[in-house]
């Protein structure tokens, strides 16, 4: 029994229809891939020109034999679409605009100018292979390889749809049909079938297809992540490359800038030991204050360099934090002298003293925020607010605050106060001065240690909050003796200063002791164990010193004085034959902790120098080579030298150094000072020679001290890793290679003298 066409073409409808559904929904799975929209939009179309063309009895005369062929024509229009776009080409427009509108005019002509089915039929079949090999042509010439077995399908099922539409354009009979609808004939069945098949071999060939331009662009995607990471690769090592000449040339610029900054500073230490007139002891101070700030400017960008790229380190140790306070705060005892500005330490809420933490990096974030502070106030006070908090993880939190009632900062500048190289405004530099980096490293530098610091408030002419926090160890080796304190029962305080007074009394009362806060007429009223007087803003001849001294000493066993760095008190006769404890502001806990501690009042004031004589003494008679190239240098560290009565022998470069050993005998040198950075030989090759080369022998053990303008870190482990034993960073500080001598040539003495 055969099946009617129009039963067919039914059946092709619904087939197609599935097959509509299908590629839908391999549309939505790879919405990136756009050629699959277009594919399935064409399934669509085709399945609906199949239905159409079943109805054609019962649609309008004049839609009847033109919208069911324009219908299918367009699926594949839109499949021709499709795949121009899986080859990533655009459509050629004009062509596909010419190639389309001859079809149509052709079309209509046959339909209502020249009215002929077999005519029509031959039209539309041959627009469809023309579009199919259309098709192919576009897959072969732009695939470039891709889509071979999609290729294949799509050929195969043009070749079918052209052998059974030839079969069916030849034939002859064509029975008086006027439409597809009409023609029962067994090939017009077979080319419905035929076109029903090339349907679906063109949704194999387009999933196909789908899956080839997906795992193209995934290797696509491949490609360029394996560019990427080539590219990020040079990238990282030319980053690395750049750091590296970046951190030679700040080792370079440090070396450069520090070398003839230290001949400055040390020509001016040397000519501050000779006698001078006071104009040019001014001048000569001027000039060493000048020159040590300059070297403050330098080690600001070098430690912004190194905390940019990195390389600073928090290095911890045991530290006695009110010790700490005490040196920060009197370090800036000249620069409060010479202004009307008081500054005050308050840390009775410190309850944790013996802490692990870097005292260095410690001392900068205090240096740098009390220095800004102390520039920016003219008059008034700035203080400092410490307290310590133990957290559960036995760490120990310390908070701060730095309060000044200087010139305040207006809102605009606050928003850049944290940028490096930024200060307030232009006129800020240039009255002020500085690089606008202290804030910065103050920042970075407590991040590093666990903590940050911030702008509480400030405002014009109202003074400036800063509040900061670090973490620290705690060290527990160290026990605080309460046993040595010797505190007095009655204990009075006199202050002009209500500021300064309130400290001292929460000072006390944190402690548990007692303090009664006195006037100038209630000093001669009351008997004391112990009166303190603050005298700092009391003229040094004036009748009220006097009068104060006077009557405190009258009415206690013992009297402290609080003065000026500058006061000529303490060498007043008044309290030179009273014996007076004489401390200097500003004043700290750390000062009263000294006031009550019996061993810290047995030690006379003298002690430091004749330690600092005795030291000289023990280096007297020591033997040193210098490998020095620079001529400043040359002068400073021999006149150090030369007043601790120490010989030694100039080298100019590394190479005269070695040649010097090599003619000399192992008695002729207890210790070489080598400079890292020298002409024909440096100080690392010169160590190495002597350490490992055997010419060298009877020096090998020879203590070998680095001096160099090299502060970078790392600096000091280059040199000890090259042999070197100890480390002293240009400009050259008298008490530290005093002491690295020191620490170097004791076995040496302690070696001689147990042979005598």
């Amino acid at each position: 029994m055969q099946l009617s066409t129009v039963t067919l073409l039914l059946m092709s409808g619904v087939g197609v229809f599935t097959s509509a559904v299908s590629l839908i929904f391999l549309w939505l799975a790879n919405r990136d891939i756009i050629a699959v929209r277009y594919w399935a939009i064409s399934s669509c179309f085709l399945m609906t020109g199949l239905l159409l063309f079943n109805s054609q009895s019962v649609l309008p005369e004049t839609l009847k034999y033109v919208l069911p062929n324009f219908v299918v024509q367009t699926s594949f229009l839109f499949i021709l679409q499709g795949t121009y776009r899986a080859c990533e080409q655009n459509v050629p427009k004009v062509e596909l605009a010419t190639f389309i509108t001859c079809y149509v005019v052709l079309h209509l002509f046959l339909t209502f100018i020249y009215p002929s089915y077999p005519l029509r039929f031959t039209l539309g079949v041959t627009t469809v292979l023309i579009f199919l090999s259309w098709v192919l042509w576009c897959s072969y010439r732009y695939s470039q390889g891709r889509f071979k077995v999609s290729s294949f399908l799509i050929l195969l099922s043009v070749v079918i749809l052209f052998a059974v539409s030839f079969n069916k354009i030849i034939d002859m009979n064509w029975q008086g049909v006027t439409n597809l609808q009409q023609d029962d004939s067994i090939k017009a069945q077979w080319f419905i079938i035929a076109l029903f098949m090339s349907q679906l071999l063109f949704n194999f060939a387009f999933a196909i297809m789908t899956g080839e331009i997906r795992n193209n662009k995934n290797k696509s995607v491949q490609k360029q992540l394996i560019t990427a990471n080539e590219a990020l690769k040079i990238e990282k090592a030319r980053a690395e490359k750049h750091s590296k000449l970046k951190s030679e040339f700040l080792a370079n610029m440090s070396h450069e800038i520090r070398t003839p900054i230290n001949g400055v500073i040390g020509c001016l230490e040397l000519l501050q030991n000779t006698t001078l007139s006071k104009q040019q002891d001014q001048y000569t101070e001027l000039a060493y204050a000048s020159a040590n700030s300059l070297l403050g400017v330098i080690n600001d960008i070098l430690d912004f360099s190194k905390i940019e790229s990195g390389k600073l380190e928090i290095n911890n140790e045991p530290v006695e934090l009110l010790a700490l306070l005490d040196s920060v705060a009197k370090s800036f005892a000249i620069a409060l002298s010479n202004k009307s500005v008081m500054l005050f330490v308050d840390c009775h809420q410190v309850t944790h003293h013996n802490l692990l933490l870097d005292p260095v990096r410690v001392r900068q974030i205090l240096n740098n925020l009390l220095s800004n502070a102390i520039k920016f106030t003219h008059q008034g006070h700035v203080k400092l607010i410490l307290s310590s908090q133990l957290q559960h993880d036995g760490r120990v939190l310390i908070n701060g605050k730095v309060i000044d009632t200087g010139i305040g900062i207006d809102s605009q500048a606050q928003l850049k106060l944290f940028n490096a190289f930024s200060q307030c405004d232009a006129s800020t530099t240039r009255l002020y001065g500085g690089t606008g980096l202290g804030l910065v490293i103050v920042k970075r530098l407590c991040n590093l240690m666990g903590g940050d610091v911030e702008l509480r408030n400030s405002s014009p002419d109202k003074g400036t909050e800063f509040a900061f926090s670090i973490q620290a160890g705690l060290d527990e080796s160290i026990i605080a003796e309460e046993q040595s304190l010797n505190v007095a029962n009655l204990i009075g305080l006199f202050s002009p200063n209500t500021t300064f007074s309130s400290i001292l009394l929460s000072q006390f009362e944190s402690r548990g002791l007692k303090l009664d806060i006195l006037d100038s007429k209630f000093i001669s009223q009351s008997r004391y164990d112990l009166i303190i007087l603050d005298l700092v803003n009391c003229s040094d001849t004036g009748l009220e010193s006097t009068y104060l001294l006077e009557s405190a000493q009258r009415q206690a066993q013992q009297v402290s004085i609080i003065c000026d760095v500058n006061s000529k008190l303490p060498n007043s006769q008044l309290v030179k034959g009273s014996g007076c404890a004489v401390f200097y502001h500003p004043f700290t806990c750390y000062d009263l902790m000294q006031l009550f501690t019996k061993k810290v009042e047995q030690i006379p004031t003298t002690t430091l120098v004749v330690e600092n004589e005795g030291r000289a003494k023990r280096l007297a008679g020591l033997k040193i080579l210098l490998a020095e190239d620079n001529k400043v240098n040359q002068v400073v560290a021999t006149k150090m030298l030369s007043n601790w009565q120490i010989e030694f022998e100039i080298a100019n470069s590394g190479q005269e150094a070695l040649t010097i050993l090599e003619n000399s005998e192992s008695g002729n040198f207890d210790l070489i000072l080598m400079d890292c950075q020298m002409p024909i030989i440096d100080g690392y090759q010169a160590t190495k020679e002597i350490r490992e080369n055997p010419k060298y022998n009877k020096f090998k053990s020879i203590p070998i001290i680095a001096l160099t303008a090299n502060a970078m870190n790392g600096d000091k482990e280059k040199c000890l890793q090259a042999g070197m034993s100890g480390y002293v960073s240009k400009p050259i500080e008298v008490g530290k290679l005093n002491a690295e001598i020191m620490r170097l040539i004791a076995p040496f003495h302690k070696e001689s003298s147990g042979h005598s």
